[in-house]
């Protein structure tokens, strides 16, 4: 998986960002050390498009409206949606099964 590297107008690093976590650290670090690098990036959706190719599409959409440093902070120390993150248990599933079993055959005998 290839870094996330934050680099000035010279091409010279300013910071690497391997994770989500490493991503929010350099943030942190680079808020005060070069603002205009971190919304430079983020302006030109180089960051989102970053966390796409390493599989974090749900917070790459997230971060698309942030331009400023405090910004893309928030998205990413806020927790991810509870309506897309709820998996079905098991048992959710064999009970859904069951119930729709049932309805079934209960439409078949009144149909007889």
């Amino acid at each position: 998986m290839e870094p996330f590297y934050f680099r000035s107008y010279y091409y010279c690093v300013k910071g690497v960002a391997h994770d989500r976590k490493e991503l929010e650290s350099e943030l942190k670090r680079l808020k005060d050390i070069d603002p205009g690098c971190v919304q430079y990036h983020l302006g030109q959706k180089h960051i989102s498009s970053w966390l796409r190719s390493i599989g974090e599409t749900d917070l790459a959409e997230r971060l698309e409206s942030a331009v400023t440093v405090d910004q893309a902070l928030a998205v990413l120390s806020r927790p991810k949606s509870a309506s897309r993150t709820k998996k079905t248990s098991a048992a959710e599933k064999t009970s859904t099964a069951k119930t729709t079993g049932t309805v079934r055959q209960t439409a078949r005998k009144t149909v007889k």
